[in-house]
């Protein structure tokens, strides 16, 4: 199984868990690629609203519902210096 590194890999270990009990454990495999390659195919796909998101965010700081990730933890929040976002 292949998940789209991105936008999954926040749940890979519900996905292993479910697979605990099996004769042969289940595993995971992360696939990267340079950061560079990556903006670059962004860019190409979506324009550049990530830019302008995060500039924002960089001049205004963080609104309530600007990033919040499935799995994000409440204290977290508020402290803006954490730099652990995940877009959901």
């Amino acid at each position: 199984m292949l998940f789209k590194p991105i936008c999954d890999s926040h749940d890979t270990d519900k996905l292993l868990d479910l697979f605990g009990g099996a004769a042969n454990p289940a595993r995971a495999l992360w696939a990267y690629r340079a950061v560079d390659d990556r903006v670059r195919s962004a860019v190409t796909k979506f324009g550049d609203v990530n830019q302008q998101v995060m500039a924002r965010i960089a001049k205004e700081g963080i609104r309530d519902g600007d990033i919040r990730g499935p799995r994000e933890v409440p204290e977290r929040s508020e402290d803006s210096s954490w730099g652990g976002w995940q877009t959901g």
